[in-house]
Formats: C-alpha cells, sequence, structure tokens
C-alpha cells in the first residue's frame, strides 16, 4: 500500500457511556467498547467499506447499543442501513 497515495477520513461517535467510576467498571466498558469495536468494523466490511486493522475481541455483546452505533455511523457510511446487527461472543 502507497501511503502517500491514500486519503483518510475519521468519522467519531460518541459518548457511548459514562465514565467509568473505578477500575473494575473501567475495565469492564474497556471490554464493551471492544465488542463493538468489532461488531462495527465486522459490519463494515460486509457493507463493503475498506477497514485497515482487524478487530479481535470475544466479548459478549450488547445487541442494542451495537444497534445504536450501527445507526450512528450509517449517517456517514449508509450500506450500513442494510443487514442485522452481527458479531459473535462468549
Amino acid at each position: 500500500m502507497n501511503l502517500e497515495a491514500c486519503s483518510f477520513r475519521i468519522v467519531a461517535h460518541g459518548p457511548i457511556l459514562q465514565e467509568a467510576n473505578g477500575l473494575d467498571l473501567h475495565r469492564k466498558q474497556r471490554d464493551d467498547v471492544a465488542a463493538l469495536e468489532k461488531a462495527l468494523a465486522d459490519a463494515m466490511r460486509e457493507a463493503g467499506y475498506p477497514v485497515m486493522n482487524t478487530v479481535r475481541c470475544l466479548k459478549r455483546l450488547d445487541a442494542q447499543l451495537v444497534a445504536e452505533v450501527r445507526a450512528a455511523f450509517a449517517t456517514c457510511f449508509p450500506a450500513l442501513r442494510n443487514g442485522s446487527v452481527q458479531g459473535k461472543g462468549k
């Protein structure tokens, strides 16, 4: 990949969760966000968008939260409107 020929667009959404009050909650929320990131990256790929990195996470998904985040990103990535909430979790 010729990085000099690439262009990037950064899209962000949030805050998704309230700030954690303590290390245990911080770790849980970190894992929840990792699961969201994986679900979104997988959905982006499935919709035909290029995704630069591979997100690895086996944490359980909150389907409602995934749907909310996916809908938020669909405003900039319309192909995300099609399809269902995807992801695997333990």
